[in-house]
């Protein structure tokens, strides 16, 4: 294995990945211990990945990495974290029992719509998310739009304080 492409797409991607999970776990510590977890892993199937796909790889399994400690938390009956609502993706909301209200609804979804939206929320672009949840890229728009739709009517009718 060439060690130069992994180096440039570790520098290029790792703050990318760790903010995503950071988002998602809330917790520095937790974070950058599963982004290096991700990139390890990509260490390891590096040159097992189609060329071009690698940077949509480690999203996929950054994401799901975060959503397995995610509910691993829930199974231990403590707070589940996720992130803000679409419109406060970029900055986290300083309203504590909005984002577990979000992070609560987020992990209610079914794994690929939690996935999709965390993808999105990170700002992979629609081929990018199309390659890390494995669909062709038609199709994403539709996905996108049916786990923002689930999204938002959990959010809505659960209301904060459920």
């Amino acid at each position: 294995m060439e060690v130069q492409p992994f180096n440039r797409l570790f520098v290029e991607q790792y703050q990318g990945v760790f903010r995503m999970l950071y988002r998602l776990t809330g917790e520095q510590q937790e974070a950058e211990d599963i982004t290096q977890e991700a990139f390890l892993k990509l260490h390891d199937h590096f040159g097992t990945i189609e060329e071009g796909k690698h940077k949509a790889w480690v999203y996929q399994v950054a994401s799901n990495l975060g959503l397995n400690a995610l509910r691993g938390r829930k199974r231990k009956n403590r707070w589940t974290n996720l992130f803000a609502r679409e419109q406060d993706w970029e900055t986290p909301s300083p309203d504590p029992a909005k984002t577990m209200h979000v992070r609560r609804t987020l992990s209610k979804l079914p794994d690929r719509q939690a996935q999709l939206l965390m993808l999105y929320a990170a700002g992979l672009s629609r081929n990018e998310m199309a390659q890390a949840i494995e669909v062709q890229p038609s199709s994403l728009g539709q996905l996108l739009l049916r786990a923002k739709r689930a999204f938002e009517k959990d959010y809505t009718s659960s209301g904060p304080m459920k």
